[in-house]
């Protein structure tokens, strides 16, 4: 599932499914040469409003949407504190995009309380990546999530094969491992 291309990590096309999420910050990966890969599996039973509440705080944290967020909040911010100069522009950005991703947070705390997930760390070197955690583990259950949202099941057999990866998975992160 994960590979090295020009040392650097590449997801799938896909990183988020019913039953789970891999992330990769590709940010980190392209200005920092070091970066952080995460799969997390739900709990099944997960409903997609859940999902999506950890997708939106996803892609502000991992994805540095927050960026984004800080940069138009200060060039829209209202005249009264535009008038008072432009480090108070800028503290509007940050106010405004600390308290988007503490609300996301607050959303999103009950589902990835619930989830488990596998941490890997990737930093570049001049000798190629130096991987920090068990790559095989969670290229393992990459690959399992992978083919469990691919694979042709109906709902019932969908939700036992998604219990049984998340049970695995919980055996493994309730021994240490992770």
């Amino acid at each position: 599932m994960v590979t090295f291309h020009i040392r650097e990590p590449r997801p799938s096309r896909r990183r988020s499914f019913r039953s789970g999420r891999i992330d990769v910050d590709l940010v980190g990966a392209q200005a920092f040469g070091r970066t952080s890969i995460r799969l997390l599996v739900f709990r099944p039973g997960t409903t997609a409003t859940e999902r999506a509440k950890v997708s939106v705080y996803c892609q502000l944290v991992v994805d540095k949407l927050w960026v984004l967020v800080a940069s138009l909040a200060a060039l829209l911010t209202p005249t009264p504190i535009r008038a008072a100069g432009i480090w108070w522009s800028l503290g509007f950005g940050a106010c405004v995009a600390a308290a988007i991703v503490a609300g996301s947070w607050l959303l999103a705390r009950p589902t990835l309380a619930d989830a488990h997930g596998i941490r890997v760390g990737v930093r570049r070197t001049k000798r190629g990546p130096q991987v920090f955690g068990d790559i095989g583990l969670l290229e393992e259950f990459a690959d399992r999530l992978i083919a469990l949202e691919s694979a042709n099941l109906g709902p019932v057999d969908h939700e036992a094969e998604w219990a049984r990866m998340y049970g695995n998975l919980s055996n493994i992160s309730d021994s240490g491992s992770i």
